[in-house]
């Protein structure tokens, strides 16, 4: 038997689920409105065309004819109004609603970003720069091991045909087969091509996943031969008039197996920018950039 506190309940439950899934549920309903009058207005359309024929035939005057003519209008394309202003309403409604929530979810990430400064602050002022390396290094070498998993096959590991190096990539959180001397040597063509279009007065733009090219590595769009590999966000990280740094630290399984993360130095590696895909070889002014070069 179905009891009073059993209604309440699920009218909380589902409270709650549609106040959270409110944007969805205001998009959904807005395109839906917006399809429902283009359904409305194919129906309606030859009726109107048909009343509006018939005005032309009848001896009116202009005013006569052109109140009639607006309510024939008005009579069949009312809905249909209605109908695309609502949707629109809601589909602003749900984007607005997600803007909110996005502003609200950036302050936090601030705060929480800011704390994390503070904290690294501190132990830098009690344990030093070494002692705070170490940490990063022991937390990178945490998130290997819980990479690799209990059961480590090295022969699943993506081979990228360069070497027998068995690598890990901090970032898409995955290992990699390769050679060290290979890796800096494309380092060194990265920065060389930043450098070369610095000189060139072009703005000196690369991803993330146009450096996983230069290794041979697949990029970070979320998957790989139909399998997952990492998260999708290497064309949105990468670097803008300036040079790569690679930082080099060694590690080692539970199994005993070796390996070296490729990561980066804290001013060298990527940094999140969503027009870095969209900004190859634009012209950038005398006063955008500080390259040694300037003023020969």
């Amino acid at each position: 038997m179905i009891n009073f506190k059993t209604i309440t309940d699920g009218v909380k439950v589902v409270g709650k689920w549609a106040a959270k899934n409110m944007p969805t549920i205001l998009t959904v309903i807005g395109v839906s409105m917006m399809a429902g009058a283009t359904v409305e207005a194919i129906k309606e359309a030859p009726v109107a065309k048909e009343e509006l024929d018939i005005l032309e035939e009848e001896e009116l005057t202009h005013k006569e004819y052109f109140v009639k003519k607006t309510k024939v209008i008005a009579k069949h394309y009312w809905k249909i109004a209605a109908l695309d202003i609502l949707g629109g309403v809601a589909i602003f409604g749900g984007n607005h609603m997600n803007l909110r929530r996005l502003a609200t979810a950036t302050a936090l990430l601030s705060t929480k970003t800011d704390e994390l400064k503070k904290l690294e602050q501190k132990v830098l002022e009690k344990d030093g720069e070494k002692k705070l390396q170490k940490y990063k290094d022991e937390i990178i070498q945490d998130d290997a091991k819980k990479a690799a998993g209990d059961c480590f096959d090295i022969s699943t590991v993506y081979n990228t045909g360069k070497g027998n190096t068995l690598c890990f990539d901090p970032i898409g959180q995955r290992f990699f087969l390769s050679d060290l001397e290979y890796i800096r040597q494309m380092r060194d063509e990265f920065n060389n091509a930043m450098a070369e279009q610095m000189q060139r007065g072009k703005e000196a733009v690369a991803s993330l996943n146009d450096w996983y090219g230069y290794i041979e590595l697949p990029p970070l769009d979320g998957r790989f031969n139909g399998k997952r590999m990492g998260p999708n966000l290497g064309k949105d990280m990468g670097w803008r008039n300036r040079m790569m740094q690679l930082k080099f630290t060694a590690g080692i399984l539970d199994n005993d197996q070796t390996y070296s993360v490729i990561g980066f130095t804290e001013n060298g590696g990527p940094k999140w920018d969503l027009d870095i895909s969209d900004d190859y070889g634009s012209e950038y002014t005398d006063d955008e950039t500080d390259t040694p070069w300037r003023g020969r």
